[in-house]
């Protein structure tokens, strides 16, 4: 999964890494989630700002 956002974004951004994150926990505990090579992929708009340390920081509150 692809996900397009912001690190300052104040609501969106954040709410929906949440309820991705969330699924893709729930995907984790399936059994048949061993055979899935699922991922979530965060990509920047704002890569002015989105220093890859900040992003790891931000994103590191959502999933590892």
């Amino acid at each position: 999964m692809i996900y397009f956002g912001f690190a300052k974004c104040p609501d969106i951004c954040p709410t929906t890494l949440m309820y991705l994150t969330t699924m893709l926990g729930h995907l984790r505990n399936l059994p048949a989630y061993k055979d899935i090579k699922l991922k979530l992929v965060f990509v920047s708009l704002d890569p002015e700002r989105d220093s890859p340390e900040l992003l790891k920081k931000w994103l590191s509150k959502f999933d590892k």
